[in-house]
Parts: structure tokens; sequence; C-alpha cells
């Protein structure tokens, strides 16, 4: 089945009966589609607004509670405990139903990767027409200055200190879980990032029969480096097991275009089958069903 294309937004109108659901974070892009969104002119324009917990207050909350209601839109926050988000779901969905909504409008600029999942979740359990939209960040941290200097100066291989500040648990959900995976071999599936400690903590929970570790491809090209940076950052991990090349990694995908991530995860799933093997699947964009179990990464 064709999934849609990345297409450019030029404007934001909301279709009758579409709910606009957005979050709470601390970067400025989370203001870029509020205030991209025609006011609303039939005071039936409703928002789901996602506030994360623990509160941090570098979020955006007040400059998008202003920009919603500054617009005439019916503004709802649903809280998102990090370290509970099983308490999410349905509260969600409830609202969703109270609005009687007819499609989804999701901006997940702010959006946490767990939160992700369980929202498209969620738009799939009632059936409803989605719309997913998403604002690039101009930079991320670290910069390749940061990172080069860590490396040279770190007496331990892995260069994380100056963006995690630990793990705090692996955490999963009933409604991304399943019980048809016990006492089955389990492949664990797990993408880069700038600590290897989140990997570890996953791998030691989960005691996985095989692993494998997907490295991101930057779309532009000033930001190559990272993928490279990231392959290194792992680097022992794959060692210890052997995943793919123990030098840089085979599979590959890039972290803009969805497309190839879908269809990475289409290829390994089929392999899995193959395999007759059970999969614990984290990623942002695979719509999970009840033989895949999802985990979330979590640092503090």
């Amino acid at each position: 089945m064709a999934i849609p294309k990345l297409e450019p937004i030029r404007e934001l109108l909301l279709h009758p009966g579409e709910i606009f659901v957005s979050a709470g974070g601390f970067e400025e892009r989370v203001l870029v589609f509020p205030n991209m969104l025609h006011p609303c002119t039939d005071q039936h324009g409703k928002v789901l607004l996602l506030e994360y917990l623990p509160p941090n207050k570098n979020n955006k909350l007040k400059e998008l509670r202003s920009a919603f209601l500054s617009k005439s839109y019916n503004l709802i926050s649903i809280p998102y405990d990090r370290y509970a988000p099983e308490t999410f779901d349905m509260p969600f969905r409830k609202h969703l139903e109270q609005f009687n909504a007819e499609a989804v409008c999701l901006d997940i600029s702010g959006l946490s990767r767990f939160a992700i999942m369980i929202v498209l979740d969620v738009v799939r359990g009632l059936n409803l027409p989605l719309r997913v939209i998403y604002v690039e960040a101009s930079d991320y941290a670290p910069s390749q200055n940061d990172f080069d200097a860590a490396k040279a100066t770190s007496s331990q291989h892995l260069p994380t200190s100056f963006i995690h500040t630990g793990v705090y648990d692996v955490l999963r959900i009933p409604r991304l879980s399943s019980i048809r995976m016990q006492n089955r071999a389990i492949l664990l599936i797990a993408f880069d990032s700038f600590n290897e400690a989140l990997c570890q903590a996953l791998v030691n929970v989960i005691n996985p029969s095989r692993f494998i570790l997907i490295n991101g491809r930057p779309p532009r090209k000033e930001l190559s480096w990272r993928e490279h940076a990231t392959a290194y950052v792992h680097h022992f991990l794959r060692s210890e097991w052997s995943v793919e090349d123990d030098n840089y990694p085979i599979k590959m995908t890039s972290t803009l275009y969805y497309q190839e991530t879908h269809q990475l995860l289409i290829d390994l799933c089929v392999q899995l089958m193959m395999m007759s093997m059970s999969c614990i699947l984290r990623s942002r964009v695979f719509s999970p069903t009840n033989t895949v179990q999802v985990f979330e990464r979590h640092g503090n």
C-alpha cells in the first residue's frame, strides 16, 4: 500500500470536523504551525494540547495556549506523563470522541516518539483520517565542534555526557504490547543516537536473541557528519553483538523521508516471519500490530 509523500505546507487550514493535536515542547519550532493555523471562524475549531509531565519550565505551553486562544479555538490540555505513558491513551481517545472528531491533524514537531506511537494507534483504532505535519529543526544538538571536542578529550570511547544525563527506565504500555511474545526468541530493532547507554539499557532489559541497529542519514548535506558520529558512538555495542559490520552500519535510513524507514521495517518484518521469530520494535513510524511490542528508551 502506498503511503503519502512529504509535501511542503504553505498554509494550514483545518477541515470541518478535523481536530488539531499538538504538544508543549521546548523548541521554537513547536510554535510554527500554531502561528500558521488559520483563525477559527465558526467557533467549532478544536485543539488537543499534550502537556508534558513532569513540568519543564522551558516548554512553550504559555505561548501555545496564547496562539490557539487568540484564533478562537476551543482548547483542551491533556497531561502526558513521560514516566507513565500508559495513563494517556484512554483520556486522549475520550476527548476525540467527545469532540465528535471526524479527522485529526497531528503536529509531531513537539511530540516524543513514544507519544507519536500512542496517538497514531488511537487514531487508527477510531478509523479516523489523519494528516501528520512536522517542522524540521534548523539546528540539532550536539554541534560537530562539541562532538569532536568530547570525542577527543573524553576518557571513554562514547562522548554522551553532554547530551543526556542518564537512563530512567525502559517503558512499555498495554496498548502497544502483546502476550504472544512470551517464551519466544526475540529480535530487537533499535535506532542509533548520540547516547549508546540508551541502547545498552534496552539490551540489558530485553536480552534479545538477535540485535539490529539502524543508523540515521540526515537529509541535509551539512549534517552528514552525524551519520558517522552516531555509528562511532555505537561502535562497542556493535562489536559486542556482532551487529552487521563492526566499523560501519549496513542498515541505514533517512531521518526525514519516512518512506525509507517504513520500507526498511517492512523488509525486516518479512525477514522476521521467514525466521519465525518474535519482534520487539521501537519505531517512530511503524503502526504496531499484536505481534509487535514497542519500548521506549528513556533519558532523564
